[in-house]
């Protein structure tokens, strides 16, 4: 298996040198498949890395034009916010270091942009999307049938079987429900609107995503997986078909799973005596006095849980638990302060108002059904982490700024098939063409001349 491996590495490198876009979704398979993990003899050579430094230079010499439409200045924006607030840092070295890092996020998103230039790609970058999601919820489904899980304990359930996948991109339950509840929306497009090999990889890897979702014991993942079916089955135009559909369908899902799951998912009742959401309210009380004392930039990006552990916990006092936010909104306002706040917010807002932008302008066009629903699934897709966002701490996630990214690549290359499909028309052909005005030598033709 190490063969095959290394010789897609081979494979990527070579590719990422000959085409840019080839290297864009190689780096996208190798970030989320992680080989330096599963053998850790190819960590030595750092893959994830040499693969984006030879990508970025690639783009450079055979791609030199690099896009930064309205969304990506957004990204942009929030990026130097988190710059800004490392000097008011509670650790500023470590902060430093974390924003640093996020600039990776940043660079895809300018990678989107610039290489997704036909409709061709980006068909591409959504198939190797889901193909990715595939990935996620297959090899978790593998992992937990060869007794590969992690086992934790839950509130009145005692300890739960919980899917993880093989590598850190899916080795957090929570996370890896989290990630395939909001890559859903995207997959459904090949489900709707493919032909019957992207119908049949659509509805496969949707099956698969639903019972991962399922096997993971994440609650917020499982109540998010449910308000996006019946949110989806309602905006439908056949709505009076597509809901018994979805109600049968977790139904099914519900019986076929193992009492343990279904009574960590009823166990939300009495949450108030699970410790990890005791817990939970403790951090979220922490997150807002860093607010108090830090209004403007936060306590800096990345710092919640060394702010919470080394200042703000309110917790047993025998002992201090470096805990993490567990809430998208607490963390923002927490580390980011009004500032960091605002810039995220003015990000999902644009992204939001583009893609509604961009559903319009779609709509009496002949483009694939593909393109014409995107603005729909990721719209579907940003709310599922803001649902989310409400128990995790996901303002980092790359989902945000792919989704950016790929909105505004998805804009250039809808506006390049509106202006290819539309007829060239000649001057006699214009509906509104004015005539050049022609001197009629009236007295050659026979008629009264009138000049005198």
């Amino acid at each position: 298996m190490i063969i095959l491996v290394i010789f897609g590495l081979v494979l990527s490198l070579v590719t990422t040198m000959v085409s840019p876009f080839g290297g864009l979704l190689a780096l996208l398979a190798v970030n989320a498949i992680q080989p330096g993990e599963l053998y850790p003899s190819l960590s030595v050579v750092h893959p994830e890395r040499v693969l984006a430094l030879l990508l970025l230079f690639s783009m450079l010499v055979r791609s030199p034009h690099l896009r930064f439409p309205v969304l990506t200045r957004y990204v942009l924006a929030f990026w130097a916010v988190m710059l800004v607030s490392v000097p008011t840092s509670i650790w500023i070295s470590n902060c430093l270091v974390f924003v640093l890092d996020f600039g990776r996020t940043v660079l895809y998103n300018v990678m989107l942009v610039s290489l997704i230039t036909t409709l061709r790609r980006f068909r591409l970058l959504l198939l190797t999307f889901v193909l990715l999601m595939g990935w996620f919820a297959g090899s978790s489904l593998w992992a937990y049938a060869h007794g590969e899980f992690q086992v934790r304990n839950s509130y009145g359930v005692g300890e739960l079987e919980r899917a993880v996948g093989f590598t850190s991109s899916s080795n957090d339950p929570n996370s890896l429900g989290i990630t395939l509840v909001s890559g859903l929306p995207i997959v459904l497009l090949f489900v709707l609107h493919g032909d019957w090999r992207d119908r049949l990889l659509g509805l496969a890897v949707a099956v698969m995503s639903v019972w991962a979702v399922l096997l993971t014991g994440s609650r917020t993942a499982v109540m998010c997986l449910v308000a996006f079916f019946a949110i989806w089955a309602l905006t439908r135009k056949k709505a009076f078909f597509y809901i018994p559909a979805v109600v049968l369908i977790l139904l099914l899902a519900w019986t076929l799973l193992p009492q343990q799951y279904q009574q960590r998912y009823l166990s939300v009742e009495s949450r108030d005596q699970d410790e990890s959401y005791t817990n939970r309210i403790v951090a979220w009380h922490a997150g807002w006095h860093m607010f108090l004392d830090h209004p403007v930039l936060g306590v800096g990006a990345g710092q919640f849980g060394i702010a919470d552990g080394m200042k703000y916990w309110s917790g047993n006092t025998s002992y201090r638990m470096w805990l993490q936010p567990h809430s998208l909104y607490v963390q923002v306002i927490a580390e980011l302060g009004c500032a960091g706040t605002i810039a995220f917010g003015l990000l999902l807002f644009r992204t939001f108002a583009h893609g509604r932008r961009l559903s319009r302008r779609l709509r009496m066009t002949n483009v694939p059904g593909y393109l014409k629903g995107f603005p729909s699934a990721a719209a579907f897709s940003l709310l599922i982490l803001m649902m989310a966002g409400y128990a995790s701490h996901s303002l980092y996630r790359w989902t945000w700024y792919f989704i950016a990214g790929l909105m505004a690549a998805a804009e250039f290359v809808a506006e390049a098939e509106i202006e290819r499909a539309a007829p060239v028309l000649t001057e006699a052909e214009e509906p509104f063409a004015i005539p050049e005005p022609v001197e009629a030598n009236h007295a050659l033709a026979g008629g009264p001349d009138y000049r005198g």
